[in-house]
């Protein structure tokens, strides 16, 4: 081999050794000295995975829709909020967009006949009418203007953007709005005071009524009537002989509520209440023993506390419906009182 030649191979070998050095230092560095290879790692590119059978995409971007709930059997319209001078009766329905910060929450709203309802074939506006506060609005009133029992209507209320819906069912059970009691049998004195005749029985009816004059008659066994002794008396002990009556100076008070069971007994049925009076408040005592030469009376009644006549009040409610009306009365007798022309007869 010519010394040329020999100078050219080594040439060759200085130049692979070159790269090989330059080639480790520029895997040494990076690499922390062959400890961390991280750097040289291939990563696989993000490639976005389709939707999963069977798992639908809702449009829209979530923009879901919950109608406020009324009842769990949809927003009984008989249940009045307002009623009109028109004799109307309307409720509020109110939607709630989610999620809370959505842009556009604007909805429509629509009101229709169950496919099934008995008048399907009439105008629905004769009977309810769907009025939103404004264009898109989230609440709208609904004015129920006569009955439709039998019949069920829909609302529905729909997001304009995305389409989403929810519905409310409207129904008419016919709920009472006003309670009234008759009380004609009540007697009225020269002053105005209502009074019963003792040792009668006297009927008052019962009437419930709405703006639509069609009610739900099981609200008449939901009612409840009570009775309240209003005032308190004077009772002692009465001595009656041969020289008169005689108080034995031993006073004390009963209220009349807490023996009101002597006087008054009230009864409610089949849409009436029946009061029967007993006797007169003055006429009461506990007790009486006695003989030939005369009577003791326990706890006579003497005279009303301070003056101040008692009476009965009637509380006639359905609380269900937070009606209520309240009447009163006192117990008076057709007979003022008995004498003799003699208190005793001696032969």
């Amino acid at each position: 081999m010519s010394k040329k030649q020999k100078n050219i191979g080594v040439k060759a070998l200085c130049s692979v050794l070159i790269v090989l050095l330059l080639a480790t230092i520029g895997i040494a560095i990076p690499s922390k000295g062959f400890t961390d290879w991280s750097k040289f790692k291939h990563n696989k590119p993000q490639v976005e995975q389709p939707d999963k059978p069977g798992e639908e995409q809702k449009p829209g971007g979530g923009d879901n829709i919950d109608v406020e709930q009324i009842e769990t059997n949809g927003v009984l319209l008989s249940m009045a909020t307002a009623t009109a001078d028109d004799g109307t009766v309307s409720k509020i329905l109110t939607a709630t967009v989610t999620p809370e910060n959505a842009e556009n929450k604007t909805v429509d709203w629509s009101i229709y006949w169950a496919d099934d309802a008995p008048l399907k074939d009439k105008d629905i506006s004769e009977y309810l009418t769907l009025t939103p506060t404004a264009d898109g609005a989230l609440t709208a009133t609904v004015t129920c203007k006569k009955s439709f029992r039998g019949s069920v209507a829909y609302i529905k209320v729909t997001t304009r953007v995305g389409g989403y819906e929810a519905l409310c069912s409207v129904t008419f059970t016919g709920i009472p709005s006003s309670l009234n009691v008759d009380t004609a049998a009540l007697k009225t004195t020269s002053d105005g005071q209502k009074y019963l005749i003792a040792n009668t029985s006297s009927g008052f009816a019962v009437n419930l009524a709405n703006v639509f004059g069609d009610i739900d008659e099981s609200y008449y066994d939901k009612i409840t009537v009570s009775v309240e002794g209003v005032g308190s008396f004077v009772v002692d002990t009465l001595l009656v002989d041969r020289n008169g009556d005689h108080w034995s100076g031993k006073p004390s008070v009963r209220t009349l509520d807490s023996l009101k069971d002597n006087f008054v007994t009230v009864n409610y049925q089949n849409k009436n209440i029946t009061i029967q009076t007993k006797k007169v408040v003055e006429n009461y005592y506990h007790g009486v023993t006695g003989g030939s030469a005369g009577g003791t009376y326990t706890d006579h009644f003497k005279s009303w506390e301070n003056n101040e006549v008692g009476y009965f009040k009637i509380t006639v409610s359905c609380a269900e419906l937070n009606l209520q009306q309240v009447f009163s009365f006192r117990i008076t007798s057709s007979i003022s009182g008995v004498g003799l022309s003699q208190s005793t007869i001696t032969f």
